[in-house]
């Protein structure tokens, strides 16, 4: 009598179906779009190619006589020329070279005093981003290994009246530890970040968090 599974003795299979390979995190990184930022749960942060480019980020050699910049970050409740407004998280370009810059400020350098690795791939770990976004719905990423992005919105931008800022940072470090001090910033351009929407997620918290009015908002200079 025929056994129903004669048919599978010595039957080698190869398998032809598309294989979807898993994304390494470099590769996810270098295909992010748009002109964004994300960040890991570790507070890690990676900004897009296009941000890159558009903002002058990537890390130059020592001796490169061009200007590179890095992002401040400013949550508009500390900010006082923006009070009695939604609260609004911001982003400014500012030179490498300025004080307490929040984002892709240093990074490390070979023996020829050329960067050893690229903006966009070295990361930098954001305590004050990963501090808001804690505060801001949908905007902290829950588990381990798992990012939000948040978009630069270029078309609110957001100047200062006489070209001066004075950003509200936090002592990091030393005796002064956790306490509020001010960075001076001249002709920067702020823009608010969103929160770029996974699965119909949207930034909604107890003060709304919102975007001005599309025009450039001038703002008076206090601290």
């Amino acid at each position: 009598m025929e056994n129903q599974f004669d048919h599978l003795k010595d039957l080698v299979l190869e398998d032809t179906g598309d294989r979807k390979k898993k994304e390494t995190k470099e590769e996810s990184i270098r295909n992010m779009k748009g002109l964004t930022l994300r960040m890991y749960h570790n507070g890690e942060v990676y900004p897009s190619q296009e941000l890159i480019d558009y903002f002058k980020l990537e890390y130059l050699g020592r001796h490169n006589e061009h200007v590179s910049y890095g992002l401040d970050v400013v949550d508009s409740t500390n900010w006082s020329p923006f009070k009695d407004r939604p609260r609004t998280i911001f982003v400014g370009a500012v030179s490498k070279s300025e004080p307490k810059v929040d984002l892709f400020a240093t990074t490390r350098y070979n023996e020829l005093g050329n960067p050893i690795s690229s903006v966009q791939l070295q990361g930098t770990r954001c305590y004050v981003l990963k501090d808001i976004a804690k505060t801001v719905q949908g905007w902290y990423p829950a588990e381990e290994g798992d990012y939000t992005e948040f978009k630069v919105n270029l078309e609110y931008p957001v100047k200062m009246k006489d070209g001066l800022a004075f950003i509200p940072k936090v002592i990091e470090r030393g005796k002064e530890k956790g306490k509020k001090s001010y960075e001076r910033r001249e002709n920067v351009t702020f823009y608010p970040l969103s929160l770029v929407e996974k699965a119909e997620q949207t930034a909604q918290t107890d003060t709304e968090t919102t975007v001005p009015n599309e025009e450039t908002l001038i703002l008076n200079t206090t601290k």
